[in-house]
C-alpha cells in the first residue's frame, strides 16, 4: 500500500500537467485523505465485525441483528443532504464535518447502553462516513491530473479496505478486553485525531474556488441541466454494488460461525487474510480502467465479483474458501472504485458534489438499507448458503449497464470531455 502511494506521488512529480505546488501541497493532501479513508473503512465494517457479540449482548435474534443492521443504513440516504453541500459552501468543510461526525458516532456507539441508542449512534455514523469517503473522492477527482484520478480514488478506496483489514485483525482481540465490542468502537473514534491537520493544512480544491457562484442547488437543479440519464445510470451502478457489498461482508462472519461452525479468532483470521490480500487487488482497478477502459475492465470486476461472492458462501473451510473470500472482498472495493470513477467523470465540476450525493448517498443508498433487511430474513429460513448466492445476479446486471450506457470518456472540465 506505502508502495502504490509512492507510485501516485511519482506519477505527479513526473507529470506536465500537474500543479506546480507539488509534491508538498499533493502529499499532504493524499495522506490526509488516505487517514480518512483508513478511519472510514474500519468503522463502516466495525458493525459487522461485532453484529454475533451485539445481538447476544442485547438480545437480538439474527432476523432482528438484520433489522438494526437495515435500519442503521438509512443514515447513508441522509448523508445526502451533508454530502450535497460540497456545491455551495465547499468540499473541505464538508469533509471535516463529516471526520468529526463519524468520529462522535463511534463514540456515541461505545458508551450506548440500549440497542435502541446504539442503533441511533449507527445511523449518525453512516450518515457522515459516507459523505465523509465521497468527498475525499472529489478531492481526488478534483486535484489530481486527469490521467492519475483513477489511481488516486483507486488508492482510496483501496485504503478504505486496509481500514476494514485493520478492524478484522484487531476486533478478535478487542472483543476479549474487559469492554467487549465496545472497545472497537472506542478505537474508532480515534479519527478525531486527524481533525487539527485538516482545519489548519487542508486547503480548498482549485475547481471549486473557479466556479463562479456558490449557491445551494435544487433538489431538481442536476434533473433540469440535463444529465438525468446519465444520473440513472450512476444510481444504478451504485444501488446494485451496495446490495451486493453490504449484505455479502456483514454477513459473512454470521455464516461462518453458524454453518461453517468457525471459532471467533479463525475468522478474524479468514476476513484479515482474505482483505489484506484483496488490498492490491482493488488499487489495480483503477489502472485496469485506463488501460483497458471503462468497458473492458468492468468485465473482468464484475464476473470475479459474482464468482467469489458464490464461492464465499458455498464452499467448505479450505484454501479455495479463502481464495473465494480475497476475490469477494476485492471485486467488492473494485466494483466502488468502478462506480465512484464513472460518477466523477461523468458531471462537470459545479454538479459533481451533487451529483455524487443523488446517486451515491441518496438512491444508491437503499442497496445499504433493504439488501441486509431482505437476506437476513430470507437466511433465517434458509440458511446463509443458500440464500447469498442469489446475489450473484446483481454484478451481471451492472456489468449490462456498464457495456450499453457508460460511455469510453470523461469530463475534463466544465463542458469538455477527454477519451481515457
Amino acid at each position: 500500500m506505502t508502495k502504490s502511494l509512492y507510485a501516485v506521488l511519482a506519477m505527479l512529480r513526473s507529470s506536465p500537467d500537474a500543479p506546480q505546488e507539488q509534491p508538498a501541497r499533493l502529499g499532504g493532501l493524499i495522506l490526509f485523505l488516505v487517514m480518512v479513508a483508513l478511519w472510514d473503512g474500519y468503522d463502516l465494517l466495525a458493525l459487522s465485525q461485532t453484529l454475533p457479540e451485539l445481538r447476544t449482548s442485547f438480545g437480538l435474534s439474527v432476523s432482528e441483528g438484520g433489522r438494526l443492521v437495515a435500519i442503521a443504513n438509512i443514515g447513508t440516504v441522509f448523508g445526502y443532504f451533508v454530502l450535497r453541500r460540497a456545491d455551495s459552501i465547499g468540499r473541505k468543510p464538508v469533509l471535516l464535518w463529516s471526520v468529526l461526525g463519524y468520529s462522535l458516532a463511534a463514540l456515541g456507539s461505545a458508551l450506548a447502553p440500549s440497542p435502541l441508542l446504539f442503533l441511533l449512534a449507527q445511523l449518525a455514523s453512516r450518515v457522515f462516513i459516507v459523505s465523509a469517503l465521497a468527498t475525499a473522492a472529489l478531492f481526488a477527482a478534483e486535484e489530481f491530473p486527469l490521467r492519475y484520478r483513477r489511481h488516486a480514488i483507486g488508492l482510496l478506496v483501496s485504503i478504505a479496505s486496509l481500514g476494514g483489514v485493520l478492524c478484522a485483525v484487531i476486533a478478535p482481540r478487542l472483543l476479549a478486553t474487559s469492554y467487549g465490542w465496545r472497545s472497537t468502537y472506542f478505537v474508532g473514534a480515534g479519527a478525531l485525531l486527524m481533525l487539527p491537520y485538516g482545519v489548519f493544512r487542508l486547503r480548498e480544491t482549485q475547481s471549486f474556488l473557479t466556479i463562479d457562484q456558490h449557491v445551494v442547488p435544487s433538489l431538481t437543479t442536476i434533473w433540469r441541466a440535463g444529465h438525468g440519464r446519465m444520473l440513472l445510470v450512476c444510481t444504478s451502478l451504485w444501488l446494485l454494488t451496495y446490495s451486493v457489498n453490504q449484505s455479502t461482508t456483514t454477513f459473512w462472519k454470521e455464516h461462518a460461525i453458524s454453518d461453517l461452525h468457525l471459532s471467533q479468532q479463525i475468522v478474524g483470521n479468514y476476513v484479515g487474510l482474505a482483505a489484506t490480500l484483496a488490498i492490491p487487488l482493488s488499487a489495480a482497478v483503477g489502472p485496469l480502467l485506463n488501460r483497458w477502459g471503462r468497458l473492458r475492465g468492468s468485465v473482468l470486476v464484475y464476473l470475479a465479483m459474482a464468482l467469489g461472492l458464490t464461492g464465499a458462501y458455498t464452499l467448505p473451510p479450505g484454501f479455495l474458501l479463502r481464495c473465494a473470500l480475497i476475490i469477494m472482498v476485492g471485486t467488492a472495493s473494485g466494483a466502488l472504485v468502478i462506480a465512484t470513477t464513472v460518477t466523477a467523470e461523468s458531471f462537470p465540476t459545479k454538479q459533481r458534489g451533487d451529483a455524487m450525493a443523488w446517486s451515491n448517498s441518496l438512491l444508491g443508498r437503499f442497496g445499504f438499507i433493504l439488501s441486509p433487511l431482505i437476506m437476513s430474513s430470507l437466511a433465517e429460513e434458509r440458511g446463509w448458503s443458500k440464500t447469498m448466492p442469489i446475489l450473484a445476479i446483481l454484478p451481471m446486471i451492472a456489468l449490462c449497464i456498464v457495456w450499453r450506457f457508460v460511455p469510453n470518456k470523461a469530463f475534463r472540465g466544465d463542458g469538455d470531455f477527454d477519451s481515457l
